[in-house]
């Protein structure tokens, strides 16, 4: 079988592991980790992020009950200092996250693949669409902030994404993105451990 090309920057990439029935390969000149070869985004969206795959199923349904992970405190604490304006949260599961956010004073609007968290999203009071960015219809320049926690390492097309993104943010407005580091410590003691 031929290497699979990087879909970011097209380089030949090589195999880096295999893991939960998936091949995993490796730009070497970005670094992109990508799956290879690529799900479609029917299977994506029917299979692996539904409410029949189990994904998600274990998100508290009253959202005032729960205080924000470590992660999300530290992204408030920004937002905190910062000026208040509109907040997009791209695969915002049961928005938790806008929940803190809108506390702040931020107006929220989220979008979301799982029906399950998007309806405990809505339940509530929250704006989430049960879509990706690129087909909830934003209008361009519409949000001061958009927000991706751990979610670009999971597009077929994170360049698409990035595009779409910089459509619907205002001009002088901040992208965030959350996603794994492959280069910590952590990633590499268990990848040590997968290999032995």
């Amino acid at each position: 079988m031929n290497k699979p090309f990087c879909i970011i920057c097209s380089t030949e990439s090589v195999f880096l592991l295999k893991k939960d029935g998936y091949d995993h390969y490796r730009c070497p000149d970005c670094a992109l980790v990508f799956v290879y070869p690529l799900p479609s985004a029917q299977f994506l969206a029917e299979e692996v992020y539904s409410e029949k795959s189990g994904y998600q199923s274990n998100k508290k349904k009253d959202l005032s009950i729960i205080q924000p992970t470590k992660k999300q405190e530290k992204l408030l604490s920004y937002l905190k200092s910062a000026e208040a304006g509109s907040f997009l949260d791209i695969g915002c599961s049961s928005g938790e996250l806008m929940y803190f956010v809108r506390k702040l004073g931020y107006d929220v609007k989220g979008v979301e693949l799982n029906q399950r968290t998007v309806s405990i999203a809505t339940a509530n009071g929250l704006d989430v669409r049960c879509s990706t960015v690129e087909k909830a219809g934003f209008a361009e320049n519409s949000f001061d902030y958009i927000h991706m926690g751990d979610l670009i390492e999971h597009v077929l097309d994170p360049a698409e994404l990035i595009i779409e993104s910089k459509r619907v943010l205002k001009q002088g407005g901040r992208l965030i993105i959350v996603t794994p580091n492959r280069s910590c410590l952590w990633s590499h003691a268990t990848f040590a451990l997968y290999r032995l």
